[in-house]
């Protein structure tokens, strides 16, 4: 018997055959798709990882005439953060009170700006120990211009940068580029990676 007479023969079985195979190949394909966001950190010359001392914990924050809208967002990220990850990572951001002009960056901390950006998100500078990978500072800016409905996802996502996530390639992590398509909120995975580098040393 040939292929074509059997499964002429057995069309009705040859069909289910098929159904079940495509089945599995879409399965397949969209759990690749949208299984969680995996980069980590952002790896630097040497091949260190960029992250900060768990002793720097939690890091302080100074602003500049950021306005209080700004203020509460970062409030509410950095508390999502303290309890997905089970630690304080981020101190209260303090306004700037010295004399003098307010710094680009100071050692051992976060400065956040709030200025008018080319793109809708924000931007992070870190600075690191060239030895180590050590997140010495971060400086942030968060685009004023931005739409409001994705202040908090800007927010989240430049303090994840903040300690150290590189971009991810999937869009259910808050580090994806795209700020339209990320989502509000740290994934499983976005949280085990803060979790194995800050949560367990005091």
């Amino acid at each position: 018997m040939t292929t074509w007479q059997f499964l002429k023969t057995h069309w009705i079985m040859s069909l289910i055959a098929l159904a079940i195979l495509l089945t599995a190949a879409v399965s397949i394909t969209w759990a690749v798709i949208t299984r969680e966001g995996d980069e980590g950190f952002l790896r630097v010359e040497g091949g260190f990882e960029l992250k900060w001392l768990p002793g720097d914990m939690p890091i302080p924050c100074t602003h500049d005439q950021v306005p209080a809208s700004w203020l509460e967002l970062y409030d509410k990220a950095r508390k999502e953060v303290r309890d997905k990850v089970g630690r304080e990572l981020f101190g209260p951001c303090v306004a700037w009170q010295l004399e003098r002009p307010f710094p680009a960056y100071m050692s051992g901390s976060v400065t956040l700006h709030a200025v008018k950006l080319d793109d809708n998100g924000g931007s992070t500078v870190l600075r690191w120990a060239k030895d180590s990978g050590q997140v010495l500072s971060a400086d942030v800016k968060l685009n004023t211009d931005s739409l409001e409905r994705y202040r908090y996802r800007i927010v989240i996502h430049e303090l994840g940068h903040v300690l150290g996530l590189t971009h991810d390639r999937l869009q259910d992590s808050i580090m994806f580029p795209a700020v339209n398509v990320r989502p509000g909120t740290l994934s499983t995975t976005d949280v085990k990676h803060l979790k194995a580098a800050y949560a367990g040393a005091r």
